[in-house]
């Protein structure tokens, strides 16, 4: 290998590990509710590797809990009155469907390579995911059963290659326990679901994170996403005691802060 190429390898290798920080700066904003502060740092590592999927998908996250910041959104309910009045609703609206769209070409190009198919499965899943909680909690629009079959399929084959993917267990989860609440014909017209099932999966992605040699924000996913399912069961104590765990890793998040203090 020549000089040009080892010069080329560090440059890449540089770029990617300066990439892979900065998506850690995002999530970490993002986890202590500086959304508009993870909405920068994601665009910044854009710049950095544009051809990546994970920082569209982060971004559209992110955006999707901007929009329903400004819109005054909390947990399930929409608002779609308030689209009308808010000024700048447009802008992060027209951005996500942006985002959404080149990720969703960015994850199939990636699929392509066999290395990389559950990569590239998880974010078009992901990416089609929050297209659905856009239209059910900011645009309040009940659609999307496309989106939703093809996410849980792709999410259902992950699972079938790797059960420890902790992403694709808590994404998965969080499919298994919404469906769960609803009645038998709505469970069997998608797919089916179990409330327990979806509670028991996260319990277990948890007890992977304890184990060690995880991402802690792939692991910081999966315990929000418990919490809100505790919070939705009104499980308040086991509620609690995982609030002031993820409040002591972020401080920030006032969301968490109240919890801690609720009685």
């Amino acid at each position: 290998m020549g000089f040009v190429e080892i010069g080329f390898l560090v440059l890449s290798l540089a770029t990617k590990f300066e990439y892979e920080r900065t998506l850690g700066l995002a999530k970490e904003a993002f986890y202590n509710e500086r959304y508009a502060e993870a909405d920068a740092l994601a665009v910044k590592a854009r710049g950095m590797l544009s051809r990546e999927p994970e920082s569209y998908e982060l971004r559209t996250t992110v955006l999707l809990f901007r929009l329903k910041r400004e819109l005054g959104v909390n947990g399930q309910k929409a608002n779609r009155a308030g689209i009308s009045h808010c000024a700048t609703c447009p802008g992060l609206l027209a951005a996500f469907e942006e985002d959404l769209r080149t990720g969703v070409r960015e994850a199939e190009r990636l699929r392509g390579d066999i290395r990389h198919r559950n990569r590239a499965d998880f974010f078009l899943a992901k990416l089609r995911l929050n297209r659905i909680w856009l239209n059910l909690q900011v645009l309040d629009q009940k659609r999307g059963l496309g989106d939703y079959r093809d996410a849980r399929h792709r999410l259902q084959e992950i699972l079938a290659r790797e059960p420890d993917h902790i992403r694709a267990v808590t994404a998965f989860a969080w499919i298994d326990y919404i469906v769960g609440d609803r009645n038998y014909v709505f469970r069997k017209l998608l797919g089916g679901g179990d409330k327990d099932r979806a509670m028991a999966s996260l319990y277990r992605a948890l007890v992977l994170c304890e184990e060690g040699g995880r991402n802690e924000f792939d692991c910081a996913e999966a315990r929000f996403g418990l919490l809100e399912i505790l919070k939705s069961e009104g499980r308040t104590g086991e509620e609690r005691i995982l609030a002031k765990k993820l409040f002591q890793r972020f401080p920030g998040n006032s969301g968490l802060a109240r919890r801690t203090k609720e009685r």
